[in-house]
């Protein structure tokens, strides 16, 4: 539990357990440390703390599935 959200790993990658329920969002791909990816956490304060669990990670924010990775 990370922000009030459950995050499950699968290999190298932590999945936000609401994006199993929520099927048809949009996907984003964001590259881990690109300027993008600091401006996800500007815009969402609340998404720095879900980030923090690594540079491999799926998590919904603003009803778009964003696939962070390396």
């Amino acid at each position: 539990m990370v922000g009030g959200r459950a995050f499950y790993q699968n290999g190298s990658i932590w999945t936000d357990s609401s994006a199993q329920s929520r099927h048809g969002l949009a996907q984003k791909q964001v590259r881990f440390g690109s300027a993008e990816y600091f401006d996800l956490m500007k815009k969402s304060p609340a998404a720095a703390q879900w980030l923090a669990l690594g540079n491999n990670i799926d998590v919904v924010l603003d009803g778009i599935l964003v696939s962070v990775r390396e």
